[in-house]
């Protein structure tokens, strides 16, 4: 990794590494990586992929991006300066050594679009209130599965992806209008999703689909 961590560049490519559709997957910028995720890889990982993430998503229909690797430490806030031992190197480090990143070449890394649900190894890892949130979380969703896939459900799993991804309470209830359900139920559904991510912040169970 010496290339990798002496660079004043990087290539990252997208990894398609995450779609056998039998674990559940998220998108950096969702609650559950930074709720999640963020006491394992640290909070300048967790930016990073979601820099990445956005600037991917800037250039749709492109796998690949090259990155000036002090530009990025500057938007994310670390230390303008590269180097084995600069904060920026130290960051890539842990991606690549928790596999959310793999080097594939000189200057290049493959990078995750998706983080895998944690492991048991590191759930672990969390301090215990949110390994009993994990927990909760995990059975909030088999029962999700288990039941009926009703308009009352889609509408409240939609409105919570939308609000996991960032887009406001009144973007949301027009997203559903559009998409097709009932003005009184597209409310019903973004006012239970902030409910249920406001119950997440705080360490609080789930709210049942």
């Amino acid at each position: 990794m010496t290339e990798i961590y002496d660079a004043d560049h990087l290539t990252v490519c997208r990894w398609e590494c995450d779609s056998d559709g039998k674990r559940p997957t998220y998108d950096p910028r969702s609650l559950y990586v930074e709720t999640f995720w963020l006491p394992i890889l640290g909070p300048s990982s967790i930016f990073f992929l979601r820099f990445v993430s956005r600037k991917l998503s800037e250039v749709d229909g492109e796998d690949r991006l090259l990155l000036d690797l002090k530009e990025v430490a500057r938007c994310i806030g670390l230390a303008e300066r590269t180097g084995h031992n600069s904060p920026i190197a130290r960051t890539l480090a842990r991606c690549v050594d928790f596999h959310i990143a793999q080097r594939v070449g000189v200057e290049e890394i493959k990078l995750r679009k998706r983080l895998p649900i944690l492991s048991m190894r590191h759930l672990q890892h969390l301090p215990v209130s949110l390994q009993e949130s994990h927990k909760e979380f995990e059975r909030s969703t088999y029962r999700e599965k288990e039941a009926t896939n009703s308009p009352v459900q889609r509408g409240r799993r939609l409105a919570l992806s939308l609000l996991n991804l960032g887009e406001e309470s009144d973007l949301c209830e027009y997203h559903l209008l559009r998409w097709g359900f009932h003005p009184s139920l597209a409310h019903e559904s973004v006012v239970w999703a902030g409910k249920q991510l406001g119950r997440l912040h705080s360490g609080q169970q789930s709210l049942p689909v």
